[in-house]
């Protein structure tokens, strides 16, 4: 008889609502999964409402519940101690059931979780199948961790399995959101990034620029078009990080989909051209999001970025010419910020052609190197630490710091509204929305 998954997404601590996203390693899992012949359930519980009684009978004929803790960078919130709640009531209520932790979460604090049997570190799209295979047919758990690391060629990857997203998932379905998107998904096409920003946490589990081959992200993309899909968001952590084959995908994005209605969201670095935004443009990108992060030298330094804003200028100015909606990442929270640096900051945004921003209080987070550069006396028992007097790592307590951040974004959103209105207006909204899929 086949053994029985359940893959699980656990609720956020809070959610941002306009967020769209999904579980791609659970999806890309779940067809490992499959090849092994196991059956496969899979509940996201940033979707849908966790009920008690509904998840007890959901683990009735189950033997393993696979539970993804995911890093707190990835959505601005912890799953962490609910995923902890799922993994007790599962041995509470089936104590024979194998209970594993996968996700960011685990590489990043890279030891066991006692409350599950077993805790997975690194990248288990591929091994960690047949690892759970071995332990169901009667294998005993000699060490309940394993570091399984980075898989070093994606393309052992399986496509990831989409069919478990249920319709109002993929139009943007969220607890606190009802569906409001037109069919929408997640591509990945690389891993990992070349830059070295300090304040970085995703070094902690990719160091190395990974890619996707060009014929499997073709493929995928292909049968994204195919299924109706309007929207896609590319999940790359740096798209561009190579701009030569950026360009290239793209400009085979633009002859795969025709006429197909698309809207493509991208986020890159600022070492791009200008004939990269006119690819990007035929390909359907509508959106590109930017880490500018500050205005100011100095700070710039501190983040180890480098940017040559003449050129982030130009190419702001030839995305606005032909319709591509841009958006600016800032942080504030420098040692050396004050008000005068954060002016400085969103002088640049509000004079420039940026038509969004994203403002964040600096984070020193567990895998990055400003919090691995603390003493270990400051981050002792903790993964994460804001930039604010109350930790001694910023003149400003964590209030005023916030009052910055949310004074820096309305100010910008105001003056910057009527632009905003008229290239929507010009150029549509930056994503399909459920009442203009296109027919």
């Amino acid at each position: 008889m086949n053994k029985s998954i359940l893959l699980v997404y656990p609720e956020p601590d809070f959610d941002k609502d306009h967020r769209f996203g999904y579980s791609l390693q659970l999806l890309y899992l779940s067809s490992s999964l499959k090849d092994l012949d196991f059956k496969v359930k899979f509940v996201d519980y940033s979707v849908e409402k966790f009920d008690e009684q509904k998840f007890h009978e959901s683990i009735d004929n189950i033997d393993c519940v696979i539970v993804e803790l995911d890093a707190f960078p990835l959505k601005r919130s912890a799953n962490v101690s609910n995923g902890f709640q799922i993994a007790q009531l599962t041995k509470e209520y089936r104590d024979e059931v194998l209970t594993v932790a996968i996700g960011k979460h685990c590489t990043l604090v890279n030891e066991s979780i006692p409350v599950f049997d077993l805790t997975v570190s690194g990248e288990p799209e591929v091994e960690l199948p047949r690892i759970i295979n071995g332990f169901l047919a009667g294998g005993e758990i000699k060490n309940n961790f394993i570091s399984l690391g980075t898989i070093a060629d994606l393309s052992r990857v399986p496509f990831a399995d989409r069919q478990l997203l249920d319709e109002e998932q993929i139009k943007g379905k969220r607890l606190n959101k009802k569906a409001h998107l037109a069919p929408s998904a997640l591509l990945e096409t690389s891993r990992g990034c070349p830059g070295s920003c300090s304040f970085c946490q995703r070094k902690g589990w990719d160091k190395k620029l990974r890619f996707f081959s060009e014929e499997k992200i073709y493929t995928d993309f292909q049968e994204l078009i195919f299924s109706g899909i309007n929207n896609i968001w590319i999940t790359d952590e740096n798209f561009t990080a190579n701009l030569g084959r950026a360009k290239k995908i793209l400009n085979k994005f633009a002859e795969l989909k025709g006429t197909h209605s698309l809207k493509i969201a991208i986020s890159s670095w600022a070492k791009i051209d200008k004939e990269f935004i006119s690819v990007a443009q035929k390909a359907g990108v509508s959106v590109i999001s930017f880490g500018v992060e500050s205005k100011n030298r100095s700070i710039l330094d501190y983040y180890k970025k480098s940017i040559d804003f003449k050129l982030l200028d130009e190419i702001l100015e030839e995305a606005d010419r032909v319709g591509v909606f841009t958006i600016g990442n800032f942080i504030v929270g420098a040692p050396d910020d004050d008000e005068e640096t954060i002016q400085e900051s969103l002088n640049y945004a509000i004079h420039s052609r940026f038509d969004d921003v994203n403002v964040k209080l600096l984070d020193y987070m567990i895998g990055s190197e400003l919090y691995e550069g603390l003493p270990d006396k400051v981050k002792e028992g903790k993964i994460h630490l804001f930039s604010c007097s109350e930790n001694g790592l910023s003149k400003y307590s964590k209030s005023e710091l916030m009052a910055f951040k949310s004074d820096f974004v309305s100010k910008f959103q105001k003056l910057k509204r009527i632009k905003m209105l008229r290239k929507i207006k010009d150029n549509g909204t930056p994503y399909f929305l459920s009442s203009q899929i296109p027919q």
